[in-house]
Formats: structure tokens, C-alpha cells, sequence
């Protein structure tokens, strides 16, 4: 099962001149290693489920993974640091993502510095709308295998 990306990651990273099926085989070759993909990957970091929004009910469905910070040094000095050490690495960057055993893998969105965790937190209307589109996207692929947005 390849990973696939929605439409609106794909022209998020065209329009960064970044390659998005290069960027679906590193996901997929960071996936494959399981636990260790952590602390192998200098571009992915420390993955988890968010709690809400709710997939159909259920929570910890829609996930999200740290990606290397892009504007914050600090912060990318620290991922450096981390990667070096082969601990763990955050950053207010993520890649938000959902898994399904029969469907794969799909990329739904990246949240950029310095926002990502405002807008998981769901703290005003914006942000809590942009994470239900999330989980409506990530419902409707675990259901029909079928990517929207």
C-alpha cells in the first residue's frame, strides 16, 4: 500500500518546490521501521495520536509526527542536537496523518511553525475548524479508502 497525500499537502509542497512523492517514499521508509524510525530519521521525529477530534467516535485515530523545524533555530539547533544523540526530537512542526490497516497510509496536512500545537489545541474557531476537517478527511479514507481535500 503506497502512502498517499490530499490534494491540498501535495499543492502545499509543489508550491514550496518540494517533491511530494519523494517526501510519501521517506514517510513510508520511516514507517517500515517501526520504533527505531525515531530516532534513525533526521526528518521525522517524535509521532503520536491526538486525542480530539474524534474519527468516527474514536479517539487517538488522527496522528500527527514532528517534523525538522524550517524557521526556528533554536529549535532547530535542538532537533540537531536531539538527532545526534538519538533521543527524542519535537518542534512546532507537524505532518498530521492517519493510518488504516487496510488503506495505508494518508497525508492530510502540515502545520508549520509557529502554530502546530495552537492549532491541535483547538483554541478558536480557525483552528478548531481546520482539525474537524482533519478527522472528517481521515474518517472518510478509513471508511471508503478514498482521499478527500
Amino acid at each position: 500500500m503506497a502512502t498517499r497525500l490530499t490534494t491540498a499537502l501535495r499543492a502545499l509542497m509543489l508550491a514550496r518546490n518540494e517533491d511530494p512523492d519523494n517526501f510519501a517514499a521517506e514517510f513510508d521508509h520511516w514507517k517500515s521501521l517501526g520504533d527505531n524510525g525515531e530516532y534513525a530519521s533526521f526528518l521525522f521525529g517524535k509521532d503520536g495520536a491526538y486525542s480530539s477530534p474524534k474519527v468516527n467516535g474514536a479517539p487517538n485515530t488522527l496522528r500527527h509526527v514532528h517534523l525538522v523545524p524550517l524557521s526556528d533555530a533554536g529549535q532547530l539547533t535542538r532537533w540537531n542536537q536531539a538527532f545526534r544523540r538519538r533521543s527524542r526530537k519535537t518542534s512546532d512542526r507537524a505532518l498530521v496523518y492517519v493510518a488504516d490497516p487496510y488503506y495505508g497510509n494518508l497525508l492530510i496536512y502540515i502545520l508549520d511553525e509557529p502554530d502546530a500545537h495552537e492549532v491541535a489545541r483547538m483554541g478558536t474557531p480557525k483552528h478548531k475548524t481546520a482539525m474537524l476537517q482533519f478527522a472528517a478527511i481521515a474518517d472518510h479514507f478509513i471508511q471508503t479508502g478514498e482521499v478527500l481535500g
